[in-house]
């Protein structure tokens, strides 16, 4: 699926749930001209997901997954927080603007639950940050999509076409491929697993589409964490045919359609899918595929090239000019992060012999070190047998997103969305950024090195930007991030396809509150399991 920045964080696995759901701080502010965004935690606690169906033909009866039974009490109170139940038809995942395609979990498409078919002896081959994994290949499957709201009536067989009514042609999908049983293993570690299995429906949903994304109860909820207002907090998500569905003021709750946006950023497309490998038969086939956003050029494109004339973002700390990349608009990551090269342009690099892993650490290029309360550590990973990596991040003194509203070559134009430090005797109220390259490989169709292309992503907008966000580090330390919940910036997020405009309302809400270790637990924890009727 060349899921170019595999960057779920490490609170999908039920083991670290409640340790990473705690985290946020943050202060926004709006002028009025320009919104400025100062302090924003530096991982998302939420991320934009939605609901499909799947049919092996337009006219088959859905696949349907009889779930894990886990006796009548206990399956009820899992089934209320989506971990087990009743048959089901949905099939939740990430509606991830960073996959190129779709993946579904090996537990998901295995035959006791949802039996999606598998072509025999085809392997798809990609690259996260965890390193390199082989996938499954599907047969071609009819994908339906449905709103990821509460109002959605998923499972009722009546209405299927009504609610699932995006409806696709016949598509393939990446499937992850069961891990090897160890003997003896623990059955309650190969069940914890398979919970912690995502499914990722990227760009090849979202072709010709509008995606409204409406985070206003999750904002209203981090400013008043009513407990009994969790089933509805998360970001609602809808999926239209663009230019068919006009803003719907007393829908507005349940299928709102287009809502006027206040800022608008242009992006341009990139297609990784020679980035990916194929192995099998001569008749075999990739997954279906689709190209990436990117807020600046398309990353791929020669000089001179039609994208050159999107503007990137623009970052600035200390005393360094300022700096403008490529990023990969990424609804399917919960960090941002930039490249280590534009790391070197604000004079931050890893300190011999402490890159990514066990103890990363950051240092100045001239050698002075960076205070450790100045830096933060945070495990991510997606595809790759390499599971998780830990980097190091810093903050950032701003981080300059340009828009239509203003003039793209005025970085000082109040009409741009600016996200920047709020005290500048505290380095940890800045932009928090990740150091991480993300790189894609071509081998250009054979087995010498020096023929491979390969590219480097010069950042990664991630969702801490849009949404509710958190600050968590690495090792978790549970006590001193109580109370450091923050809603997000914005109340409306509109990504349209077919033009590769960004839209952006701020939020109503700019005062954050603290909020409850154990409430945010919960909270993340809605948005980890497959819904269950």
């Amino acid at each position: 699926m060349n899921r170019i920045a595999p960057v779920y964080c490490d609170f999908r696995h039920p083991g670290r749930l409640l340790a990473a759901c705690a985290m946020i701080v943050g202060l926004t502010s709006v002028t009025s001209q320009a919104l400025i965004i100062e302090g924003v935690g530096n991982a998302a606690l939420d991320q934009p997901q939605i609901n499909v169906l799947v049919r092996t033909s337009a006219e088959a009866t859905p696949l349907d997954g009889e779930g894990m039974d886990f006796g009548d009490i206990l399956g009820d109170l899992l089934g209320d927080l989506g971990l087990g139940g009743t048959v089901t038809y949905t099939i939740p995942g990430f509606l991830d603007t960073g996959a190129s395609g779709i993946l579904i979990a090996s537990s998901i498409a295995a035959p006791a639950e949802f039996d999606i078919q598998r072509e025999t002896g085809w392997v798809f081959v990609d690259v996260g940050v965890g390193g390199s994994e082989n996938f499954d290949i599907s047969k071609p499957h009819i994908f339906q999509a449905a709103p990821f709201a509460p109002s959605a009536d998923l499972d009722n067989p009546a209405t299927f076409n009504q609610t699932y009514n995006q409806i696709y042609a016949p598509m393939r999908a990446a499937i992850k491929q069961s891990p090897t049983a160890s003997p003896g293993i623990d059955p309650l570690e190969d069940l914890l697993a398979s919970l912690g299995e995502v499914n990722v429906f990227g760009m090849p949903l979202m072709l010709g589409k509008t995606v409204v994304m409406d985070a206003r109860s999750s904002n209203e909820y981090l400013q008043t964490l009513d407990p009994f207002s969790l089933d509805t907090t998360q970001i609602k998500t809808y999926i239209y045919d663009h230019g068919q569905a006009p803003f719907n003021l007393a829908a507005q709750h349940t299928n709102p359609g287009v809502p006027a946006t206040q800022f608008h950023v242009q992006m341009s497309y990139g297609d990784f899918e020679a980035f990916t490998e194929l192995q099998g038969p001569v008749e075999a086939e990739k997954p279906t595929m689709a190209h990436s956003p990117f807020i600046g050029r398309n990353p791929l494109a020669p000089a001179g090239d039609p994208s050159d004339a999107v503007p990137g973002v623009t970052i600035r700390f200390g005393d360094a000019a300022p700096a403008t990349g490529s990023f990969l608009f990424d609804t399917g990551a919960s960090v941002t992060m930039i490249s280590s090269h534009l790391a070197l342009t604000q004079g931050v690099r890893y300190r011999d012999g402490f890159g990514p892993g066990a103890n990363p650490v950051l240092e100045m290029t001239d050698g002075t070190a960076i205070d450790a309360s100045a830096q933060f550590e945070l495990a991510i990973g997606g595809v790759g047998d390499g599971g998780t990596v830990t980097f190091a991040g810093f903050y950032l003194d701003s981080l300059l997103v340009r828009t239509l509203q203003g003039d793209v070559n005025n970085p000082d134009d109040p009409n741009h969305v600016l996200y920047r430090r709020w005290d500048a005797n505290d380095p940890t109220t800045g932009v928090p950024v990740l150091v991480a390259d993300i790189k894609v490989v071509n081998r250009m169709g054979n087995d010498d090195p020096d023929d491979d292309v390969i590219v480097t992503l010069d950042g990664i907008f991630g969702m801490n930007l849009l949404f509710g966000s958190a600050v968590v580090t690495e090792p978790i330390d549970l006590f001193s991030i109580l109370g450091t919940a923050a809603p997000g910036a914005f109340d409306w997020v509109v990504f349209d396809e077919p033009t590769g405009i960004l839209g952006l309302q701020p939020s109503a809400t700019f005062i954050p509150e603290p909020a409850s270790l154990i409430l945010l637990g919960l909270l993340g924890a809605m948005g980890l399991y497959r819904h269950r009727a």
